[in-house]
C-alpha cells in the first residue's frame, strides 16, 4: 500500500510541481510551535504565478509526505523551465540524487562536495567504481556547467573542487545519468539543489547606534556600508532572465538591526518601473517592479534547512505554519499616486504582519525601505535570539516587468532562495555583529 501511494505521490509531482507535507519532528528547530495545526498558505508563496512552480501549496494539501527521500539533495539538469527559473524534483530523468553531503561517500552511493572540502569515500567503496563529474559556476551564461567528466574507471579521487563550484561522485549504477552528464554541452546548465555552493553573499551586519527613519530615503550613515551592490559586473547576482546585454538595472542593498527591529534598504536604479497596484491590490505585483525580502530565523546551514526543510515547495506548512521560521514581503510604489504597496507572500495564515515600509520612486531611483520587528518571526515560547553572533537568512530579489516587457528579476546566485523552487539553502546568512 505505501509502495502504491509513493507511486502516486511522484506522478502528482510530475504534474503539478508542487508539494507540501509533514516534517520529521526530529528535525525541527529548537523554537518550533507543536501546539500550531497548519493552515491554508497565503495565495502567492513563489516569485511568479506566471510559472507552475510557484503554485500555491494549498493545491496539494491532503498530500502527506512518507518518504524524505524526496527533499533529499540532488542536481538537475538541461534547460530551465522559466526563463532561467529551474523546477523539477528528486526522481526526475533529468536528476541524481545525493546520498552524502561533504562526507564520505559508500559503494552504491552519491555524494557531493563543495569548495573547502575533499572527495572522500568511505572503508570499503572503490573509486574504480564511480565517475566524478565537475561543475563551476559561468558568469557568462549565469549558472553552473560541466567542467569534466571522469569515467568509470578513470575516476582520481584527488580531483580538487573548484573554489565556485562542485564536484558530485557517481555510483556506476547510474550509468544512463553518467551518460546524459557527459553528454552535455558547454552550455548545459547544471542545478544544485539543497547545496550550499557559492557563500560570497554571506555579511555581517552592525547594529544601529541610532534607528534609520523609515521614509524612503537611505542617508549618508543612516545604515552604514552597503551589503550588497547588484550589478553585471557581480559574479554574485544573475542577470539570466534579462536581454543579454541588457542590463538596465542596478542596485544597493543596506541592512542593519537593534534589539527590536532588521532595518532593510534597496536603492535600485532603473529607467523601467512599472507598478499600478495600490495597496488593496498588490498581492499579484510580482510580476511588476518590486522587490522580495525573505527573512529566515535560522541560518541556511542549520541542520533543520540541510536536512529536508530547504525544499520550500514540500515543507512550507512546517517551516512557514508550524515554526514561524521564514517570512517574505513584496515592497513595491506605484510611480502614479506615490503610495507605497507592502504584502505578505509567506507568513502563518492569519499572522500578523507589524512591519511598515515606505518606498519612493525620484528620477530613475526606487527606495524601498522597511522596518521588520524580530517579534513576527519564531514564536511565543521562544523568540530569535537577537544577539552578537546570531545568524540569520536574509535574501532580497528584485523585480522588473511591465505591460509590454517579459517578466524579469535580478537576483541573487542560485535563486537566493526566493527565485525558482525557493531552495532555502541559497538564502545567504547574515550574523549579526
Amino acid at each position: 500500500m505505501k509502495k502504491f501511494l509513493a507511486i502516486l505521490l511522484v506522478c502528482a509531482f510530475a504534474f503539478s510541481f508542487v508539494a507540501c507535507g509533514g516534517s520529521d519532528e526530529s528535525s525541527a528547530p529548537a523554537f518550533s510551535n507543536a501546539n500550531s495545526t497548519p493552515k491554508e498558505e497565503p495565495s502567492k508563496v513563489t516569485s511568479s504565478s506566471a510559472a507552475p512552480q510557484s503554485s500555491s501549496a494549498a493545491e496539494s494539501s491532503d498530500t502527506v509526505v512518507e518518504d524524505n527521500n524526496l527533499i533529499t539533495q540532488f542536481i538537475s539538469w538541461g534547460k530551465p523551465y522559466y526563463q532561467n527559473i529551474v523546477s523539477t524534483i528528486s526522481t526526475e530523468a533529468t536528476s541524481l540524487q545525493l546520498n552524502k553531503y561533504n562526507e564520505a561517500v559508500a559503494a552504491e552511493e552519491n555524494g557531493v562536495f563543495t569548495a573547502g572540502n575533499k572527495l572522500e569515500l568511505a572503508e570499503g567503496a572503490d573509486i574504480a567504481n564511480f565517475a566524478i563529474a565537475v561543475f563551476e559556476y559561468n558568469h557568462t551564461v549565469f549558472g553552473y556547467v560541466k567542467k569534466e567528466l571522469q569515467a568509470v574507471g578513470s575516476a582520481k579521487l584527488e580531483t580538487a573542487v573548484p573554489e565556485d563550484g562542485f564536484v558530485v561522485v557517481i555510483d556506476k549504477k547510474n550509468d544512463n545519468k553518467i551518460k546524459q552528464i557527459q553528454e552535455a554541452t558547454a552550455t548545459t546548465l547544471f542545478f544544485p539543489h539543497g547545496i550550499i555552493v557559492n557563500t560570497g553573499l554571506d555579511a555581517e551586519i552592525e547594529k544601529a547606534a541610532t534607528a534609520p527613519t523609515i521614509d524612503g530615503k537611505v542617508e549618508d550613515g543612516e545604515y552604514g556600508d552597503v551589503v550588497w551592490t547588484a550589478n553585471p559586473e557581480s559574479p554574485l547576482f544573475s542577470y539570466a532572465q534579462f536581454e543579454v546585454n541588457n542590463y538596465n538595472v542596478n542596485a544597493d542593498v543596506y541592512m542593519t538591526y537593534d534589539e527590536n527591529y532588521l532595518y532593510l534598504a534597496a536603492v535600485v536604479d532603473t529607467p523601467d518601473h512599472f507598478n499600478d497596484r495600490t495597496p488593496d491590490t498588490c498581492g499579484d505585483m510580482y510580476d511588476l517592479t518590486c522587490i522580495q525580502v525573505s527573512v529566515m530565523g535560522v541560518a541556511p546551514s542549520d541542520e533543520y534547512i540541510t536536512n529536508g526543510a530547504w525544499d520550500y515547495r514540500q515543507t512550507n506548512r512546517d517551516i512557514v505554519d508550524k515554526h514561524n521560521l521564514i517570512r517574505q514581503w513584496g515592497l513595491g510604489v506605484n510611480p502614479d499616486t506615490a503610495e507605497s504597496l507592502k504584502c505578505v507572500w509567506m507568513a502563518p495564515a492569519g499572522a500578523a504582519d507589524n512591519s511598515t515600509t515606505v518606498n519612493t520612486r525620484v528620477d530613475q531611483i526606487t527606495t524601498y525601505e522597511v522596518q521588520i520587528p524580530w517579534a513576527d518571526l519564531g514564536n511565543a515560547e521562544n523568540l530569535i535570539d537577537i544577539k552578537e553572533g546570531t545568524e540569520l537568512g536574509i535574501a532580497v530579489s528584485i523585480n522588473s516587468g511591465s505591460a509590454d516587457k517579459p517578466f524579469q528579476v535580478l537576483h541573487m546566485r542560485d535563486g537566493g532562495g526566493i527565485i525558482g523552487i525557493n531552495d532555502l539553502t541559497k538564502i545567504p546568512t547574515i550574523t549579526l555583529s
